[in-house]
């Protein structure tokens, strides 16, 4: 068992605390950002179109991510409204960024007469590269912590992460409370596992588009990939209060995924429909 005792305030500007969990997700959209030039210039996407999309998705993914959050945690913000933009702390949800993303660029694409499906590709490298450094924010923040286990490997948080592991245990039953002397149980690391089920989904991909070539397909795959990997890590996860017929928010969002990514697979490697909408001047 490793006990984690990391300081979640990586420094300081004035008075102004920047926590790891920003930092690492910031690093995140970097690393994302690295493999979208990567890729642009791989496909003859022009690099200032790249640049606005990037724009867009992160607007629009951030938005999604903290929403999506907000209302799975609406009887906390609806009391405390003034914490709703407070990011910094944590509490973006993945398939709420996803969707707003997607959404997002889906809008500039077609405004601006891009490929869809090939600018679907691009990305879909890029988001699991980047969410497997936003993965470690939240092994750091205490959020998205796995269940409690006493085998190994564990994690057992040390640091001022812990209350919200502990509050959760303790309503589960499966910590009592003991003043301030109570310690949360060790837990599964669901954070690492995380970050490198997205690692390997990163490197499967660069693989897969050596012989995956209609476009879109590659996407399809993304979402195929990580919503049964997504759904299988879920069971290890310890910071649900409360499930949907034995599945976490997550898992059922899953279910959803990656049913419409085998059938986009499918779709596109099948119909003729897959053809994408001309570039637009700026790419050559």
């Amino acid at each position: 068992m490793i006990e984690l005792a990391i300081d979640r305030i990586a420094f300081s500007i004035g008075s102004k605390e920047i926590a790891w969990y920003g930092v690492l997700v910031a690093g995140g959209f970097l690393l994302g950002m690295i493999v979208l030039n990567a890729q642009a210039k791989k496909r003859n996407v022009d690099a200032a179109t790249i640049a606005d999309l990037t724009v867009a998705c992160v607007i629009g993914g951030i938005a999604g991510a903290r929403l999506l959050f907000v209302l799975i945690n609406y009887r906390y913000y609806a009391e405390n409204p003034a914490e709703i933009i407070r990011i910094d702390q944590g509490g973006l949800v993945f398939y709420g960024g996803f969707f707003g993303g997607f959404l997002s660029i889906g809008w500039l694409v077609r405004r601006r007469k891009l490929p869809f499906w090939k600018i679907s590709d691009i990305f879909a490298l890029a988001i699991p590269i980047g969410q497997a450094a936003g993965r470690m924010g939240c092994l750091i923040n205490g959020c998205c912590f796995g269940h409690p286990t006493e085998s190994r490997p564990a994690i057992q948080y040390a640091n001022q992460a812990v209350e919200g592991i502990i509050d959760a245990q303790i309503r589960r039953g499966e910590l009592k409370p003991d003043g301030f002397d109570t310690q949360c149980l060790p837990v599964v690391p669901s954070q690492i596992y995380q970050s490198l089920i997205n690692v390997g989904i990163f490197f499967a991909l660069i693989v897969a588009a050596r012989y995956v070539k209609r476009p879109g397909r590659l996407f399809a795959l993304f979402m195929i990939l990580y919503a049964a990997a997504r759904f299988g890590n879920e069971f290890n996860r310890g910071d649900y209060l409360t499930a949907h017929f034995g599945l976490t928010p997550a898992q059922v969002i899953c279910l959803v995924v990656l049913a419409a990514g085998i059938a986009l697979f499918c779709y596109l490697g099948c119909s003729k429909a897959n053809k994408d909408v001309p570039a637009a001047d700026s790419e050559q």
